[in-house]
């Protein structure tokens, strides 16, 4: 007995109102289809535009830089970079007027007043005992135990390396200098028989004392086609670009007073070849380099994903859903996909279903819906029942 076949030409020009954009869109069937359990489905004469640009919003429009002791994400700008100087320039300017603002060198300290600070004591009472410190001035902070009011008051710090140092005194006879370690993540110092940990969330930026002269930015890009380069801007600064593996896998992923999500970076490491498993740490003598930036990957996004809202027996490693077809983009100079490029098995249904409004999403690995520009997108649904 012969399969009953039921094709459904879709074409986003026919999207209805909720509908996004021609790679986010619902179509009407009128009238519905019935599906029975287990029917297949498979995605032929497929036609999809590739408007897709080097850097795309919410896609892999991020870059997480980690600058002394402060990790910080920046957002880069929606564009289509080429090999060629002006297009090198955009990129420069873009990252270092977001450098400048994730990195400011104007002396703050972060989410300090109020805060709780945790004693570090191994072996004594008061290892683990906490205290919430009060503002008194800019760097000058209290907290009380017992009635006896102590003060700490911080001295120096410097983002660009990650330093930072306070005096803790009773005003009597204890008196000593916490200084930060970058390796521990604790104020530090031999003179009083506690270390204190601060509250995940503080940080500082700036350095202080304010220098004579205004401090260039923390990280500076620049280029001398065709080579592009990003350097700490301080002599005494280092910086990392976090890898995706750092960001994913170590405790790299935690950036200052900003959450982020693991399974979905956004990332653009990939465009900047930045893909190694950890990151290197760099320094104004050795920066990070591209000696030519031919070797950027100006067409990051080679896969792709068509979703539906119909229930299918199909996901992705990342635990995507619900996937009709995946695209291999071969040739990013190409201006469609086509049948060709797409890899259709016939898909089974979960149970029965009533086709009516079928929602389709255009998607990278990670289930983020990618801007195809409003170009039109058009394909075959093809339905298969015993």
């Amino acid at each position: 007995m012969c399969k009953k076949i039921t094709a459904i030409y879709v074409d986003s020009n026919d999207k209805i109102a909720g509908s996004n954009s021609s790679s986010d869109f619902k179509i009407t069937l009128n009238p519905p289809v019935a599906l029975l359990n287990n029917a297949g489905i498979s995605v032929k004469t497929m036609m999809l535009p590739y408007t897709l640009r080097t850097i795309n919003t919410n896609v892999n429009d991020k870059l997480y830089f980690k600058v002394g002791a402060l990790r910080k994400r920046i957002t880069l700008a929606e564009d289509t970079f080429i090999y060629n100087s002006s297009a090198i320039t955009r990129l420069i300017q873009d990252l270092n007027t977001k450098l400048a603002t994730a990195f400011p060198q104007t002396p703050t300290l972060h989410n300090i007043a109020g805060s709780t600070w945790t004693k570090y004591a191994p072996g004594l009472p008061t290892d683990g005992s906490t205290v919430t410190l009060t503002q008194v001035s800019t760097y000058v902070f209290n907290y009380v135990v017992s009635s006896t009011t102590y003060t700490i008051t911080f001295t120096a710090f410097d983002m660009n390396n990650g330093s930072a140092q306070f005096t803790e005194s009773d005003g009597g006879s204890l008196s000593g200098v916490r200084t930060f370690n970058l390796a521990t993540g604790r104020f530090e110092g031999s003179t009083i028989p506690h270390d204190w940990i601060p509250p995940s969330n503080f940080y500082w930026q700036g350095i202080y004392p304010v220098p004579g002269s205004a401090p260039s930015a923390a990280v500076v890009a620049s280029q001398s086609f065709p080579q592009l380069t990003i350097a700490p801007g301080q002599a005494i600064g280092f910086f990392k670009l976090l890898t995706d593996f750092d960001l994913k896998q170590t405790a790299e992923g935690n950036p200052g007073a900003e959450t982020i999500t693991r399974t979905n970076l956004q990332s653009a490491n990939a465009f900047l070849a930045n893909e190694m498993l950890h990151s290197n740490v760099y320094t104004q003598a050795s920066a990070f380099v591209r000696p030519d930036t031919a070797a950027l990957n100006y067409s990051p996004i080679r896969t792709l994903f068509l979703k539906s809202n119909i229930a299918l027996e199909m996901w992705g490693s990342n635990g995507t859903s619900n996937v009709l077809a995946k695209f291999i983009i071969t040739d990013p100079t190409q201006r469609y996909f086509t049948t060709n490029d797409v890899e259709t098995p016939e898909i089974s249904t979960e149970g029965k279903a009533n086709l009516s409004t079928i929602e389709f999403k255009v998607v990278d690995f990670y289930g983020n819906v990618v801007n195809l520009q409003n170009q039109n997108t058009n394909f075959t649904l093809y339905v298969s029942e015993d």
